[in-house]
């Protein structure tokens, strides 16, 4: 997975993550079996030593796989409200609200979790940072962690861009969006169909 979306999601840059987390963690996890056999040589014997060496292989892993983790955990949340927040942009769309005041709108529902979140980045470049609405999409598209959000921003950069109404557009995006959720779903079903039959 690129390391783009990983950074973007965890929200601190690569250069932060591994000054505060993994050096630490891999200092500690050298220095920790010698301090256990400088205080307590008596432990590395028998169980108590593979125990000490599972702890530093434990620290080790969680500090690799965290990130990864909450990318999926993300992607998840992301994929599981993406309708809902479609259906609600189409709402908004109707009630004749600017994109970017729809953009804000949904920042602040709580409900929609990452994908709030992710809203309010693309609300904050336009706003405050003054980038044009398609790539401000165009630039969250290419680090957000799910790949149903991801087109869809793409989709909305181009329907901007191209001048289309955009209440037509998001109309057309909630067939569109329902139809991927629907294969998501099958195909999540398909697999665990799978599982089950080995």
């Amino acid at each position: 997975m690129d390391t783009k979306i990983i950074f973007h999601c965890l929200g601190i840059s690569q250069k932060h993550y591994f000054k505060k987390f993994v050096i630490p963690t891999f200092v500690f996890a050298i220095l920790f079996p010698f301090l256990v056999l400088v205080a307590v040589p008596s432990i590395m014997t028998g169980i108590l030593a593979i125990l000490v060496i599972m702890i530093v292989f434990v620290l080790v892993a969680m500090v690799l796989i965290y990130p990864i983790t909450m990318i999926e955990k993300k992607r998840k949340e992301i994929d599981n409200s993406i309708h809902y927040y479609i259906t609600h942009m189409g709402v908004l769309a109707t009630s004749q609200m600017s994109r970017v005041n729809i953009l804000h709108r949904l920042s602040q529902n709580e409900a929609y979790g990452y994908l709030a979140k992710e809203t309010g980045r693309i609300y904050a470049l336009i706003y405050y940072w003054h980038v044009s609405f398609p790539v401000a999409c165009r630039f969250i598209a290419k680090r957000t962690p799910s790949i149903l959000f991801s087109d869809f921003l793409d989709r909305m950069a181009h329907s901007v861009q191209a001048g289309q109404d955009f209440e037509n557009f998001v109309i057309s995006e909630q067939s569109v969006v329902m139809n991927d959720f629907m294969t998501m779903y099958k195909d999540s079903l398909n697999s665990i169909e799978d599982m089950a039959y080995t």
